[in-house]
């Protein structure tokens, strides 16, 4: 006991430094936290513009496909293809009852070849083909293009929204 009594005065000042280096140290993680906070909100907030950025440019393909298939510059069954893709990022559109057609002309045409398996086929299975997706265009032309109206229609309730579904 007489230890402690003739050194309290170190002892006290050994505690008192240790409480002062310990609250440099939490000062210090704090700091180091509040880094961290904001590179995960500026993170955030450039995750959040790129998907804006992303719906917006889907939004606009969605308006221009509709709008050049109506005039008539782009194939039906083309478009049905970009068409679907793109709605598979808005199922609440997708699944309108007035779209359902173009699902289903999809399900038809969807196994074409296209691009390169499209080139290495011979020009007679080209042509066949052709034929059954020209007969499949005409089956559902009036119903797609119908659907393009409506889908128009949805375009412009989406053109207003921010995308936050992180598709």
């Amino acid at each position: 006991m007489d230890f402690i009594e003739n050194n309290m005065t170190i002892i006290y000042g050994g505690l008192g430094l240790i409480v002062l280096l310990l609250s440099i140290y939490l000062g210090y993680l704090l700091q180091e936290l509040r880094k961290q906070k904001k590179k995960v909100e500026e993170a955030e907030k450039f995750l959040s513009q790129k998907n804006q950025e992303r719906h917006e440019f889907r939004v606009s393909s969605l308006e221009t496909i509709a709008l050049a298939t109506l005039q008539e510059q782009c194939e039906i069954s083309e478009a049905c293809i970009r068409i679907k893709k793109l709605l598979e990022y808005y199922p609440d559109v997708a699944d309108q009852k007035s779209l359902v057609i173009i699902q289903e002309m999809y399900n038809e045409i969807k196994g074409f070849d296209t691009l390169e398996a499209r080139n290495a086929l011979s020009k007679q299975e080209k042509f066949k083909q052709d034929t059954q997706r020209f007969k499949i265009e005409e089956q559902y032309r009036e119903s797609f293009l119908e659907a393009l109206k409506e889908l128009q229609k949805s375009i412009k309730s989406l053109k207003g929204t921010s995308y936050s579904t992180g598709h």
